[in-house]
This record gives structure tokens, C-alpha cells and sequence, in this order.
């Protein structure tokens, strides 16, 4: 307990730097842990209301809540920093609905010189008409990006 209470959430100037010159699989990385952090904050959240529709005490679970928000917030912001600077994500942003963690998956995940066209890009994001998982069969698309 007193190690969390050490942790601090602010991102330093470093971090905000490390984050514009990373990588692709390091932010590809990033947003697997970012979609992780959602997945688990969204079952924490689930049990507090869970917990609280049976009038039972929900206060620790709260806060691991809130926390894995704010670690959640603080990727997302980690993937800001990467994006910002590209002419593809800033493109991308100017898109209603799309912001900094959907175009760091663009960013990271597409290869332009592999996806030419429109129709390169829903077959490798798995979207592509007609497309379908079979038994037996290796995919040709990207999972992580078809989830995003």
C-alpha cells in the first residue's frame, strides 16, 4: 500500500519525450496495454456497481477504479504525444470521432507502403467484404487493429 502511495501519475518532460520519438512496436505495445487497462477499469467498474446494487461496501474497488482510469488517461496521453507530430494522425484527427489513441493505432499499426489503396487497408484491418474467420485457416488481417 505504501508503494502506491509513492507512485506519481504526472508525466514528466521526459516521458513526453520518449513518447515522440517512440517507435512503432513500442506504441503498438502501448496500445495493447491501453486497451488492457480499459478492458480491466471497465470489470472494475462493473463489480463496484455490482457491489453497490447489493448495498455491500464498495470503497476498495472504487479506488482501484479511479486509479486504473487515471493510469488509462495517462496512456492515452503517452499516444497523444506520439501522434501529434504526423501529418497522417493529425489528417486523421480532422476525422469526427477519431482522436489521439484510434490515430496512434493508424499510425502505428499501417504500413503505407503495403496499403496502397482503400481496399489494401480493409483487408488489412479484416473488414474487407466477404472476409471471415475460418477453422484451420490463418487470417491476413491484423487483429489488434480489426479490435481497435
Amino acid at each position: 500500500m505504501e508503494r502506491l502511495a509513492e507512485l506519481k501519475f504526472e508525466l514528466s518532460k521526459d516521458l513526453k519525450e520518449a513518447a515522440k520519438k517512440m517507435g512503432r512496436a513500442e506504441a503498438i505495445s502501448l496500445l495493447r496495454m491501453y486497451y488492457r487497462l480499459q478492458d480491466q477499469r471497465s470489470r472494475a467498474a462493473g463489480q463496484a456497481r455490482a457491489l453497490a446494487a447489493n448495498e455491500e461496501p464498495s470503497a476498495l474497488v472504487d479506488w482501484t477504479e479511479s486509479h486504473m482510469f487515471d493510469l488509462e488517461r495517462r496512456v492515452a496521453k503517452l499516444l497523444d504525444y506520439y501522434s501529434v507530430d504526423h501529418t497522417v494522425a493529425k489528417w486523421a484527427r480532422s476525422h469526427y470521432g477519431i482522436g489521439p489513441v484510434f490515430s496512434s493505432a493508424l499510425l502505428a499499426m499501417i504500413d503505407p507502403i503495403k496499403t496502397v489503396t482503400a481496399g489494401d487497408l480493409w483487408a488489412y484491418a479484416g473488414i474487407a467484404p466477404g472476409m471471415r474467420r475460418q477453422r484451420g485457416q490463418k487470417i491476413t488481417w491484423n487483429p489488434d487493429l480489426k479490435a481497435t
